[in-house]
């Protein structure tokens, strides 16, 4: 399905439009890579795509619909992509797949597209270990190619294979890496000083600022709301174990016809409490998305969309397991099941069974609460949807929310590809240790064992100095992203008491 125009009008039509194309996808069907292109949303922000990527045209088909919008839109690839295993398998003719990008943002590809996009194993194609032996032939690494090792055992050939493969690939993320890092503090360069974005933050306008406390309003119910969620999951959790125990205390006795009505009652509370539990831990994986973080609180309509959606949902499952019909109803298999065990004097499973019924009060107690919270955070969700962060964006003054979001995004990227580094760069270390290994044991017979060995001692020593380069990077970002954060958060926190 060919992309169009009106495709790239808004950001809303390409997803709609690449994610159908997607579902479309066959054997060579094109595709083509950008490095980032700019598409606005229905009410105008921008979103940025890096890389961006289209499936069902071929480039000279896209190119041309580009040149209106913003950002590098520099061509990365084109190729063939085709399904393998229900993922999207990108196969280049032109230019080269960064694989490290799509890595770091994997779910937001997921989402755009409906479908993961296929990661090579080390080495690509050469994955599987016939393919892997015939490609090491043309595999070249930064101390020159392996070809001399073609005539020897496929088991070597496989572990050579591995071991430059594994090389290739954390060279690649490392790359990936280096420029993310890069990017993210060039663009921090470009940001104003904090006090300057602070002092540009406390003169917002009357409307920004009553947006900005009502959204502070929506984000502190929501924390609330979460971790009350939390205190009710913990409780089911430990009321749920304690029936399990005191299930086995009633099989350890061997009593038979005298525990069996115990034990039905006992496996009916089990059954209840554990789709208690069930349904608080969906509601907590929901509920994350009441809470948007420094990246994805810029994007306040699709949040406040997600965010409706999610609290919908909540309610339709929290719903039933509150209900004081079902709390009341495991109350009373609570104390039924306490004293049977008590009448048939099951010491431990009587402790276990009190144990359980003190949670369930404790969930009682709360429920009523909890709905309650759940129903503010209705009434004042809207507003998140006018977040201040757009509204303080079309104000005048030099800083942006949208720019910070960017160093944000890009150093976020940095650290995630360099943790992968991280690991790439320890397997070919102790690849390269263990094919050392080999040829010093004359475990094979190897042509030019001294070269060899040689090679793969400069491969050691490169993955070290990779790998301290990814670590550095990683303790960086690590320390780099909480600072803008709670930039990020002063910010708003000015926006909201300006005009207070």
């Amino acid at each position: 399905m060919p992309l169009k125009a009106q495709d790239l009008q808004t950001f809303e039509a390409y997803k709609k439009a690449i994610r159908a194309a997607a579902s479309q996808i066959k054997d060579n069907t094109p595709f083509c890579l950008y490095s980032d292109v700019e598409i606005p949303d229905a009410s105008k922000k921008a979103h940025t795509l890096r890389p961006f990527l289209v499936v069902g045209s071929p480039a000279t088909a896209i190119t041309p619909l580009l040149k209106d919008l913003h950002g590098g839109k520099k061509p990365l690839c084109t190729g063939f992509c085709s399904l393998e295993s229900g993922k999207i398998s990108l196969e280049a003719k032109s230019g080269a797949v960064n694989y490290g990008l799509f890595k770091s943002q994997a779910t937001v590809f997921k989402d755009l597209l409906g479908k993961e996009i296929l990661i090579p194993a080390p080495g690509g194609a050469a994955a599987d270990p016939k393919a892997a032996a015939a490609a090491v032939e043309t595999l070249k690494t930064p101390f020159g190619p392996f070809s001399y090792f073609s005539n020897e055992t496929k088991a070597w050939l496989d572990e050579i294979g591995t071991t430059v493969s594994t090389f290739v690939d954390a060279s690649d993320d490392v790359k990936g890496m280096s420029d993310a890092y890069k990017e993210a503090m060039n663009l921090a360069k470009k940001l104003p000083p904090p006090d300057e974005i602070m002092k540009q933050a406390k003169k917002a306008d009357k409307e920004t600022a009553n947006a900005a406390r009502q959204a502070k309003v929506t984000y502190t119910l929501a924390a609330s709301f979460t971790t009350k969620l939390t205190e009710l999951q913990e409780n089911a959790k430990l009321a749920a174990q304690s029936v399990q125990t005191a299930l086995k205390k009633i099989e350890e006795n061997k009593l038979e016809d005298e525990a069996k009505e115990l034990r039905e009652e006992a496996e009916r509370q089990k059954a209840a409490i554990e789709g208690m539990l069930k349904a608080f831990t969906t509601c907590l994986k929901l509920g994350s998305l009441l809470i948007p973080g420094v990246g994805e609180a810029v994007a306040a309509g699709e949040i406040a969309t997600k965010a409706m959606e999610a609290t919908a949902e909540i309610v339709d499952t929290l719903g039933p397991a509150l209900a004081d019909k079902s709390i009341a109803d495991l109350l009373a298999q609570a104390q039924k099941c306490e004293e049977k065990a008590h009448e048939l004097k099951l010491d431990i499973a009587e402790q276990e069974f009190k144990i359980a019924k003190s949670k369930v009060a404790i969930i009682a107690q709360a429920a009523g609460a909890t709905m309650n919270q759940l129903n503010s955070i209705k009434d004042v969700l809207p507003y998140v949807g006018r977040a201040p962060m757009t509204q303080f964006d079309d104000s005048k003054g030099s800083f942006k929310f949208k720019d910070l979001k960017e160093v944000a995004d890009r150093m976020a990227e940095a650290r995630d590809l360099a943790k992968d580094a991280v690991v790439e760069t320890r397997k070919a270390y102790y690849h390269s240790d263990t094919m050392i290994g080999y040829i010093g044991s004359g475990k094979w017979k190897v042509p030019k064992p001294d070269e060899g060995k040689r090679i793969l001692q400069k491969m050691k020593d490169e993955a070290v100095k990779l790998g301290k380069q990814a670590g550095d990077t990683f303790k960086d970002a690590e320390q780099r992203i909480p600072v803008w954060q709670k930039l990020y958060a002063d910010a708003q926190e000015a926006l909201a008491r300006a005009h207070a």
